[in-house]
């Protein structure tokens, strides 16, 4: 619909005002020749053909039922008067003179294309050429004279200009050479002012004029007003809109054919329907003509109630007609109404709710051998009626060339057997939206349209007055029967477009089977209620779109998608996955080898999955932005072609290193605006990423810097700024950071060391026990009774005395022995020797003498035999005092063991006891070491 408007829009400032919601009606002017017209099927975005798309306002208020037309029909639908429709929209011509650019940009913001950008950068480059010429603004060769209660149109003009827009002024009366001033002009807006009178030669010096429009101008439809001659000038003139002048007022009417009949090369002409009115023998010599709009509502005043079969006569060269909205009613409607028009191509008689399918059933047959392609049938029947049957009678007289039908809000139910083998077999496009269709058998008859490519079944959106009056009994022959086959739904062979949107369906999406001979390629079901897909959905082999937008989808079973192996495009967008990714962990996608675009925009989704992308090996767009995301760690391993990541207006802080390495390599574009960025020391890696990487937009267009106190501000210049203040602060907080690491390093290691070495000889203990049991656990379990009697500690210089005595006289007296060094075994640690003997002794024997204070390995096994006694529980240690030692020379710790365990005075010669002395001192210690 938009490239329409900018495709005339530069070149003319056209008659109408067409909004996101598609309010109104546009006819692209240029009018193809026969044969020339075709119908697009790759998006589904145009409803009839290649040239000519039609568009209606979603909130209307229908249907004139009466003979006479009233505010009130039958059904108690209140209308507004034209006057109340005009002021119901914007025309375009309505900009703003102040800013004019700015308006045409803001209008054509919502859905910019590349036709979009075009009207951008010329805007952008005639803006620097933008001038003051009293109160009108020049940009380049576009003047624009609108809204400023200009009298007469002024005469200082550039004469260069090539566009003049004086919409919405005083001009009152256009005198003779008014526009000699500016020979070049191509486009000239005189739209909405009270002219009352054009005199001739008022046009002259407009030879190169191609578009006029004269819309809403008060001009009057009566004889006088058009003068013969006036439009003789307009030698190039292909463009000409007259609607909305011809009010009720106006005692007389005439189509001004006279003064017409000099446009010999005009295209397209947009005048008001009058009642019971021809058109007259000037249009004979219009043979350019193609495009004739009589529609009323908010294009035109059009109260045509009926139309005879000389109504047309005239206009045999025209191509496209459209007389939509104009209160025709079907019994003044003649059967050869369109009989004299050979070459009509496209016929729009929407919006006209009294003209009933009965009728037009007999108008039809009046061009079904005409070589009509595009056929428009809109609700033609009352909003409140029960119920319509489509039959074999109403479609039977339909021409052989007919590529296109839109027959939406009709209240149809049900369609006859019959009916789709009556239909001519040229039919390509068939829209059906906003009925009432049952599910019936007549669905297996689908099949039979075998050229058919473009099927609509979409719900309707358009908005109503409540009814005051029943409507008239109708009888509704058709009876639901169950049917005890298996459904399998049989396509159309070539059907590749399928919509059912905003139709109702509310199912749990379960086991369905589609025929497996069809074409189906893009299948639409956006708006419905499907909160589980279940599946197996079968048969769509061919699919490559499949949009489930808004859909309120809860859930997917794991292999829902696995017969879409030729899926490019799936849309997820604005349901109620939530947390569905979280709690089931399945790959859902591993099937989708093909798919080129993922949408799961608007899904309040909070997190994914690592894998739950995975085998999305052709995947070029994923789109995941309006969504809860606080962290996104997920693999794009298998995503080689992906090119754009869409996460804005989401939750996140940061991206993990893994995905940024991973972006990078594939070169994606990725979208972060009006996530939380931190700008922190913690994520200046993150930032310096963003502003280095590749895949940004370095205009960081709605990307914001959320900071420690939670404040926030936009960033204006890549993050450059935040990076250089971030690196300052940060390197100060690594130094301080540094130093408090060292010093409670520091304070750690003392604490440590203290407790190490206050428990030294615990820890020793404690890991040669753990080393002797791990090197035996293999070993066979040794005897509870010790192997020895007793392990002797000495130090080595008091060898002679231990080997020579303790040892000799020990051995006497029966006790196995375990001396130092002597019996420890060769290649083990001598700490693990010493363990072992201290283990497997019942005793240590610890000869003191002043040699042993400076032993290491004494100190060692005496230490060692004490952990064994706090560890058994047993008494270990026994002491042979050898030496006098003072107690300041044996040290807290050595005086300490001794006063805890046995201990026995070695006697000295000097002591003057004899051998029998010796004996019991002998057989004591014995006792004290066995016992």
């Amino acid at each position: 619909m938009k490239q329409i408007i900018l495709k005339l829009w530069l070149t003319f400032h056209l008659f109408v005002y067409v909004n996101s919601e598609q309010r109104k009606k546009i006819y692209e002017l240029n009018i193809p020749q026969p044969g020339e017209l075709g119908t697009g099927y790759d998006d589904g975005s145009l409803t009839s053909s290649d040239h000519i798309t039609t568009v209606h306002n979603v909130n209307r208020t229908l249907d004139n039922e009466h003979e006479e037309v009233s505010p009130v029909n039958d059904y108690g639908e209140e209308y507004q008067s034209d006057l109340e429709a005009e002021d119901s929209y914007t025309d375009m011509d309505q900009l703003d003179s102040g800013s004019f650019e700015d308006d045409v940009l803001r209008y054509f913001s919502e859905d910019a294309d590349s036709s979009a950008r075009e009207v951008f950068d010329f805007l952008s480059s005639i803006n620097r050429q933008r001038s003051l010429v009293g109160r009108c603004t020049v940009y380049g060769t576009v003047c624009n004279c609108s809204n400023l209660g200009l009298t007469e149109v002024p005469d200082n003009l550039p004469v260069t200009i090539t566009t003049l827009l004086l919409y919405n002024n005083s001009l009152a009366t256009l005198v003779n050479n008014t526009f000699t001033r500016y020979p070049r002009l191509t486009n000239l807006v005189l739209s909405k002012n009270q002219i009352k009178k054009m005199e001739l030669g008022c046009f002259n010096g407009l030879e190169k004029l191609l578009h006029l429009n004269l819309r809403f101008c008060n001009l009057s439809m009566s004889p006088g007003s058009f003068k013969t001659g006036v439009f003789s000038p307009l030698k190039s003139l292909r463009i000409l809109i007259l609607n909305k002048n011809a009010k009720d007022s106006d005692v007389v009417k005439e189509y001004p054919d006279q003064a017409l009949a000099d446009l010999k090369n005009l295209e397209a002409l947009f005048i008001d329907g009058l009642k019971n009115k021809t058109f007259g023998l000037g249009f004979l010599n219009m043979t350019r003509l193609r495009n004739l709009t009589l529609a009323g509502f908010t294009q035109g005043f059009c109260k045509l109630q009926g139309l005879t079969q000389e109504t047309f006569v005239n206009l045999a060269q025209i191509v496209s007609l459209n007389i939509s909205d104009c209160s025709m009613q079907g019994q003044f409607m003649s059967s050869l109404t369109f009989a004299s028009l050979p070459n009509l191509q496209v016929l729009d008689l929407s919006y006209n709710p009294q003209l009933n399918l009965i009728h037009f059933q007999e108008i039809a047959c009046g061009f079904r051998n005409s070589n009509l392609t595009h056929l428009y049938v809109n609700a033609i029947e009352g909003r409140f009626n029960e119920g319509v049957k489509i039959t074999s009678n109403m479609v039977k007289c339909l021409p052989k060339s007919l590529k296109s039908i839109e027959a939406r809000t009709n209240g149809f139910y049900y369609i006859d057997v019959g009916v789709f083998e009556t239909l001519p077999e040229t039919i390509e496009s068939i829209d059906v939206s906003d009925n009432r269709f049952v599910f019936g058998k007549y669905l297996e008859n689908l099949v039979q349209l075998k050229n058919l490519r473009v099927l609509k079944l979409n719900g309707g959106t358009f908005v109503y007055n409540l009814p005051r009056n029943y409507p008239k009994d109708q009888q509704r022959d058709y009876v639901s029967r169950n049917s005890s086959e298996y459904l399998v739904l049989p396509l159309p062979p070539k059907l590749k477009h399928l919509e059912m949107n905003i139709a109702s369906l509310n199912y749990v999406m379960s086991k369905f089977q589609i025929n497996a001979s069809n074409s189906l390629e893009n299948l639409f079901l956006n708006l419905n209620y499907f909160p589980r897909l279940k599946g197996p959905v079968t048969g769509l082999s061919h699919i490559k779109k499949f949009m489930l937008r808004d859909c309120s989808i809860e859930t997917i079973d794991a292999k829902f998608f696995n017969n879409f192996p030729t899926l490019e495009t799936l849309d997820l967008g604005y349901n109620e996955l939530k947390s569905y990714f979280i709690t089931e962990n399945r790959k859902i996608f591993k099937s989708l080898h093909m798919l080129k675009t993922l949408d799961i925009t608007n899904n309040r989704i909070t997190r994914f999955d690592f894998d739950i992308f995975y085998g999305l090996f052709s995947l070029k767009n994923l789109l995941l932005n309006n969504n809860e995301l606080d962290q996104f760690n997920i693999s794009i391993d298998n995503m080689f072609n992906l090119s754009v990541l869409n996460l804005s207006y989401n939750q996140l802080g940061r991206l993990p290193d893994r995905l940024r390495k991973q972006i990078d390599l594939r070169n994606v574009s990725i979208d972060l605006a009006d996530n939380p960025i931190r700008c922190d020391c913690k994520n200046l890696d993150f930032l310096k990423w963003m502003a280095k990487s590749k895949a940004f937009d370095k205009s960081f267009y709605n990307y914001f810097c959320v900071y420690a106190d939670g404040s926030i501000k936009a960033v204006t210049d890549g993050y450059e700024r935040e990076i250089q203040v971030l690196i300052a602060e940060c390197a100060h907080n690594y130094t301080l950071f540094l130093a408090v690491l060292g010093a409670t390093l520091l304070v750690i290691v003392v604490v440590v060391s203290a407790v190490v070495y206050r428990y030294r000889w615990k820890i020793r203990y404690m890991y040669y026990a753990a080393y002797l049991r791990f090197s035996n656990r293999n070993s066979p379990a040794s005897s509870k009774a010790f192997v020895y009697d007793v392990f002797i500690s000495y130090s080595s210089e008091d060898d002679t005395f231990v080997t020579e005595e303790v040892v000799t006289e020990l051995r006497k007296r029966n006790l196995k022995l375990h001396v130092h060094g002597r019996d420890f075994v060769a290649g083990a640690y001598i700490a693990s020797n010493i363990l072992t003997a201290v283990k497997e002794s019942r005793r240590t024997l610890v000869v003191l003498t002043r040699n042993l204070l400076g032993s290491k390995w004494c100190d060692y096994e005496l230490q060692m035999a004490n952990m064994e006694a706090v560890d058994t529980g047993r008494p270990v240690l026994v002491f042979l005092l050898k030496d006098a030692i003072s107690n300041r020379e044996m040290g807290s710790d050595l005086l300490n063991h001794i006063r805890n365990n046995t201990y026995i005075q070695y006697p000295t010669n000097s002591s003057g006891q004899d051998g029998d002395a010796m004996t019991v001192f002998w057989d004591k210690l014995a006792h004290d070491l066995k016992y």
